[in-house]
């Protein structure tokens, strides 16, 4: 097997050590670093020029990819905590001074396989060490949705501290479809308000949230919702909600990353009014497991949850 063969054989980057088992002799890389086929990235590590720079990083910590690093390669939500790449080593293992203070790579030590850290379940475990509590729950329902995760995977979460654990299990929902659609869910549920997710409403369609089943609530990202025919929809199907006897409610990506508190306290009023309209009594708060942390993250009015 030739330098640039046994490379490709290792995902794009392999050690001296993983070529010489494929048969490259130290003759033959010469003559593939020389014609720059390969080259040389780190002491005894040797890679293909078109290999991903993580592929690099990988291969000269043996290392595994995990954490927000991961996430992102399986196509799930994860904010930049740093401009790092996470990867996993064996809790086991020592490191100099100046390794631990690599400004390429973000070290996360994991007992067990250190391959496991690479999975979706793994990268979700580790993300608990660098996202928010919102965070991690918005890329666990992203997997649920994706169907790369099931809800029985979370009874495996092995890092994540067990009452965030237990609040991931108790906050999760399978049908969300966006992060904006978590936060606003999971502030709403934690301020006792009846929430039901992805309804279908004859002559509406599918709806983000019914909330009491009197107030209809719509998240809008800024992709989908930005061309004509779309905002026509929208509008189509708010008078067709209004019409059918729910309020309906749409709120932007800005009002849930600036004001989630304002949010729920428009959607807590419009559900006072309808059911005022109505002719029934005061709202039922309904009592959950609550995160409460999150809740002071994202300045949500403490005092009102109870």
């Amino acid at each position: 097997m030739t330098p640039v063969e046994a490379c490709a054989a290792r995902g794009g980057a392999a050690s001296w050590a993983q070529l010489r088992a494929l048969g490259v002799t130290r003759a033959a890389l010469a003559r593939a670093v020389d014609a720059r086929a390969v080259f040389r990235v780190a002491r005894g590590v040797y890679a293909l020029p078109a290999s991903p720079r993580i592929v690099h990083l990988e291969a000269a910590w043996r290392a595994q990819r995990t954490c927000i690093t991961a996430l992102r390669a399986w196509g799930l939500p994860a904010p930049s905590v740093d401009s790092k790449a996470h990867v996993a080593i064996p809790h086991s293992r020592s490191l100099t001074a100046s390794q631990r203070r690599s400004l390429e790579v973000r070290l996360h030590w994991v007992r067990g396989p250190v391959a496991h850290a690479g999975t979706v379940l793994g990268a979700l475990d580790c993300a608990s060490m660098c996202l928010s509590a919102q965070d991690q729950l918005a890329a666990v329902d992203a997997a649920l949705n994706g169907g790369l995760l099931t809800v029985a995977d979370l009874d495996h979460l092995l890092i994540t501290p067990p009452s965030r654990a237990q609040w991931l299990r108790d906050s999760c929902d399978p049908s969300c479809q966006s992060p904006l659609e978590t936060f606003a869910r999971v502030a709403l549920r934690e301020a006792g308000l009846p929430v039901a997710t992805q309804v279908h409403l004859p002559g509406v369609g599918r709806v983000d949230f019914v909330v009491d089943d009197a107030v209809v609530v719509e998240v809008d990202g800024s992709t989908y919702h930005m061309n004509e025919r779309s905002f026509w929809d929208d509008r189509r199907r708010d008078r067709v909600t209004q019409v059918g006897g729910r309020l309906a409610l749409r709120f932007t990506r800005q009002d849930v990353e600036r004001d989630l508190a304002g949010l729920v306290d428009t959607v807590t009023r419009g559900v006072e009014l309808e059911r005022m309209r109505r002719g029934l009594g005061p709202l039922t708060r309904i009592t959950i497991r609550r995160w409460h942390p999150w809740v002071a993250w994202r300045g949500m009015p403490t005092g009102r949850i109870n």
